[in-house]
């Protein structure tokens, strides 16, 4: 028989979910969040923004830990929710190198740009294909998925980008359709610690990207990327 020793969360949003399940089970849980700060900022009601605090504060009070990925979500939500640094674990997000490293072979596609995420507003792709616009040489490969996937597609048409979509792929397939890559862009508004990014890195991509929270705290720039 099977028995549940410990939960754990992924987002914040669930956070509250498990402890009412610990209320009512005993079970301990420990929450994880990759990005505290965007997930709290993006509440724009405030009466719902008060309540989701209220919840937020039970939950990681009652929690064993609260588990993020890098010191500045550490310190943001030790902050916002009044918590003691022994309840949070900083664990940080990793790349298994024996994958994501660069190609053996020359498979490199000559002007050819990678991305890979959600097809969604954070990570700016409509602006980002605008931008390719003016420069026809330049072809962009988007892997992965999301809600704009159409508006995209659309958007590359009318602006007479050379768009080629990928779906989402295993982990095992994507570092052979990043290193066929001269580089990689990642436009977002807004991260926490994107592993899409360091597995771009890992492959020794040339990465260009935003000077935002969450970015500018892994990349120099023009010494490990470009913001």
């Amino acid at each position: 028989q099977n028995v549940i020793s410990i939960l754990k969360t992924n987002q914040l949003s669930s956070a509250y979910d498990a402890y009412k399940i610990h209320k009512l089970s005993d079970i301990p849980y420990v929450i994880r969040c990759g990005n505290v700060r965007n997930y709290w900022i993006l509440q724009k009601n405030i009466r719902n923004k008060i309540g989701n605090w209220i919840k937020l504060k039970i939950a990681l009070h009652s929690s064993l830990k609260l588990i993020v990925p890098t010191e500045q979500e550490a310190e943001y939500a030790r902050k916002l929710f009044i918590l003691p640094k022994s309840k949070i674990a900083i664990v940080p997000n990793f790349v298994p190198t024996d994958i994501f490293k660069p190609s053996k072979e020359n498979t490199k596609q000559k002007n050819l740009l990678g991305f890979v995420g959600n097809f969604k507003y954070g990570k700016n792709l409509p602006s980002l294909i605008k931008a390719i616009s003016s420069l026809p040489e330049i072809k962009l490969r988007l892997i992965g998925d999301g809600p704009q996937r159409e508006e995209l597609k659309s958007l590359a048409e009318s602006n007479r980008v050379n768009l080629e979509i990928i779906p989402k792929q295993p982990h095992k397939k994507l570092p052979s359709l990043l290193n066929e890559c001269e580089a990689f862009v990642f436009p977002s508004l807004f991260e926490g610690h994107p592993k899409a990014l360091l597995e771009a890195m890992a492959c020794e991509l040339p990465v260009i990207t935003t000077p935002v929270y969450g970015i500018k705290n892994l990349i120099d720039h023009q010494q490990n990327g470009f913001l």
